[in-house]
C-alpha cells in the first residue's frame, strides 16, 4: 500500500486547526446556540397562557400540582444550559448578549411563576389572582433588585421596551473590558447582561457581581460608559472599601476627595451628582472610556486621579475585599438564588433535597461574622448558625410531621460586627423562603 505523502498529512493538520479556530470564534464572538434560544418573547406570551390554564385548573385537576412542579424543574435545567451560551472570559468575567439577556429572564418569569404559586398552594396561604403569580407584560425582573426601583406601576420608573438594538457590539465591549489595567479580582465572577430595554431612571446597574446596561440611546460610545462607570464602582469598592465587610477606608476616601478640594461627606446625605463613589466611578469612565463627566466634580484631574487609581490598587490586600453580601449564593438543587441589590423577600425554593448549601467565594473572614437565622412552620425560631467555611448546607425536613406533606422555612442573613459596639447588630440583608416536601 503506497503510504501516505505530506500534504495528505498537511491538509488533515491544516483541517483540524481550522475547526479549532472556527469553534473558538464561535466562542469568542458571542454567536450563541440557536436550538437553545427558543425562550424569547413570542415564547414568553405561549407561556403565559399555558401557565393561565394551568392555574384555573387547580382546583379541578389534582394533576395540575405534580405538573406545575415537573415543569419548574425541567425549566431550572433549561435555564442553565442556556447560561451555558454566555462568553466566559478566561479573566473569569461573562457577557450576556442581549438575546441571551431575554431568555433567561423570560426562563426565569416562568419559573418565579410556578415556584410561588406551588409555595401558596402547598402552604395553604391564600391564592392570589394568577397575574400575580405571572404578569401580563414582559418585565425585566430576573435581576431580584426590588429595593431599586427598576419596574412598578408609575410612569416615571416603566421600562420602556424597544424593538431593536442595534449598537451592541460584543468585540468592541470585550475589547474594551480587556484593555483595562486593573487586578482581575475587579472582573472575576461579573455577569454583564445587556437589557433591549430602556429605564427612564439610569442606564446601569450593578450589584451582587450582576452588571446591568441598558439600551439608553442605541448608541455603542453610551453601552461602553455605563459599563466602564459601573466596573469604575467595583475598582472603588476595592480602594475605599465599604459597608458590610471592612471599615470603609476613611483616610483613602480624604486622600481622593483632596485632589478636588472637597470634604469628605457620606454618600447618602448627598445628591447623585455630589457623591464621592459616583464621582470617582465617572473619573474612571472618563479616564479608561474617554467618558464624559456627569458628576459636578469639577477639575482637570484625569492624570492625579489615574495616578491614585493605580497606587492604591497596588497598596489594597485581596483579603480584604471578599464582601459577603455580593459573593453569598444560596442553592437548592439545581435552583440558586443570590441578595442582588439588598434585601429582598421574593427568593422562594421548591425543593424535594434534603438541605440547601450555602456558597460564599472565598470568605476570608475579617471582623464580621456571618449568621443565617432559621425559623420553620412547625417549631418556629431555630436559632442562628454561624457560618465560617464558603461552602455551608442546612439540612431541611427535620421537623416534617409524619401526616405532613411538608415544611416551609424561611432563613434571614445577617452579619455581626465583633468590633463595635455601634455596629453590632445589623439587620437582615438576604432572606430565602424554602417549600421542602418529599411528595411534590
Amino acid at each position: 500500500m503506497k503510504p501516505l505523502n505530506k500534504y495528505f498529512y498537511g491538509t488533515i493538520a491544516l483541517s483540524i486547526f481550522l475547526i479549532l479556530l472556527a469553534s473558538y470564534i464561535i466562542k469568542d464572538t458571542n454567536v450563541s446556540n440557536t436550538d437553545i434560544l427558543v425562550f424569547n418573547r413570542q415564547w414568553y406570551e405561549e407561556d403565559k397562557e399555558y401557565f393561565y390554564t394551568l392555574y384555573n385548573q387547580l382546583n379541578s385537576d389534582t394533576n395540575a400540582y405534580e405538573v406545575l412542579f415537573n415543569e419548574y424543574k425541567d425549566l431550572l435545567e433549561k435555564k442553565e444550559k442556556v447560561y451555558d451560551n454566555a462568553y466566559i472570559s478566561k479573566k473569569g468575567y461573562l457577557i450576556f448578549s442581549p438575546e441571551l439577556t431575554d431568555n433567561i429572564n423570560a426562563l426565569a418569569l416562568a419559573i418565579e411563576a410556578r415556584a410561588k404559586l406551588l409555595y401558596d398552594v402547598v402552604s395553604n396561604n391564600k391564592i392570589l389572582p394568577k397575574e400575580s403569580y405571572y404578569p401580563e407584560e414582559f418585565q425585566y425582573t430576573f435581576f431580584k433588585a426590588e429595593n431599586v426601583i427598576m419596574l412598578n406601576d408609575s410612569d416615571d420608573n416603566l421600562i420602556e421596551i424597544k424593538d431593536d438594538f442595534d449598537s451592541y457590539d460584543f468585540k468592541a465591549i470585550k475589547d474594551f473590558i480587556e484593555s483595562l489595567s486593573i487586578p482581575e479580582y475587579c472582573l472575576r465572577g461579573k455577569n454583564i447582561f445587556f437589557v433591549n430595554a430602556k429605564n427612564r431612571d439610569f442606564g446601569a446597574i450593578h450589584a451582587n457581581g450582576q452588571i446591568i446596561i441598558y439600551n439608553w440611546d442605541n448608541n455603542i460610545d453610551s453601552l461602553i460608559k455605563f459599563l466602564a462607570h459601573e466596573l469604575g464602582h467595583e475598582v472603588g469598592y476595592s480602594i475605599f472599601g465599604r459597608d458590610y465587610y471592612l471599615n470603609e477606608c476613611t483616610e483613602t476616601k480624604l486622600a481622593y476627595a483632596n485632589i478636588y478640594g472637597k470634604k469628605l461627606i457620606p454618600d447618602h446625605f448627598l445628591p447623585w451628582e455630589e457623591r464621592l463613589s459616583e464621582n470617582f466611578a465617572e473619573d474612571f469612565a472618563l479616564i479608561y472610556a474617554g467618558s464624559q463627566k456627569w458628576s459636578s466634580w469639577e477639575g482637570d484631574n484625569s492624570l492625579y486621579v489615574k495616578e491614585f487609581i493605580e497606587d492604591s490598587l497596588q497598596q489594597t490586600q485581596i483579603e480584604d475585599l471578599i464582601i459577603l453580601r455580593d459573593t453569598i449564593h444560596v442553592k437548592a438543587g439545581k435552583d440558586t438564588t443570590t441578595f442582588f441589590g439588598g434585601f429582598n423577600d421574593g427568593n422562594i425554593f421548591i425543593t424535594e433535597k434534603d438541605e440547601i448549601e450555602i456558597n460564599i467565594k472565598d470568605i476570608k473572614g475579617g471582623p464580621y461574622t456571618l449568621y443565617a437565622y432559621i425559623k420553620d412552620d412547625v417549631v418556629g425560631n431555630l436559632g442562628r448558625i454561624p457560618i465560617e467555611d464558603d461552602k455551608f448546607v442546612i439540612p431541611l425536613g427535620e421537623n416534617l410531621q409524619e401526616d405532613a406533606k411538608c415544611i416551609t422555612y424561611e432563613i434571614d442573613f445577617k452579619l455581626y460586627y465583633f468590633e463595635s459596639l455601634t455596629k453590632y447588630h445589623s439587620s437582615p440583608f438576604g432572606r430565602v423562603k424554602i417549600l421542602y416536601s418529599k411528595d411534590l
